[in-house]
């Protein structure tokens, strides 16, 4: 149970049927948390582990969140932004910074 609502959509993930959930082994969240009321109704009394139904999309988030979180960290490392008038800079220094990232990966 999250603390708010999300919202995501996909093309590829299907929304309703047998393919649409999954079985995963998920934590409690602790009693200290935003959510703690809804996650005690959802585990038992001095349960910590579970295994409980998410949706296909949620789970192919969690599983390559990583990948997107390392990528930004990478390429803060090349700040190519500079000030211009020009509408096309940003946008080529952005690029930049993609295909220096990318390459290091690579590497």
């Amino acid at each position: 149970m999250d603390s708010s609502p999300v919202s995501m959509m996909s093309t590829i993930h299907p929304l309703s049927g047998e393919d649409s959930m999954v079985l995963r082994m998920r934590k409690h969240s602790g009693n200290k948390s935003t959510n703690a009321s809804g996650a005690n109704s959802t585990f038992l009394s001095g349960e910590s582990q579970k295994e409980l139904d998410m949706p296909v999309i949620v789970d192919a988030y969690n599983q390559r969140k990583v990948g997107v979180d390392e990528a930004d960290q990478y390429q803060t490392y090349f700040d190519t932004q500079l000030i211009s008038r020009c509408n096309w800079y940003p946008l080529f220094y952005w690029i930049l910074e993609i295909a220096l990232t990318n390459s290091l990966i690579i590497y």
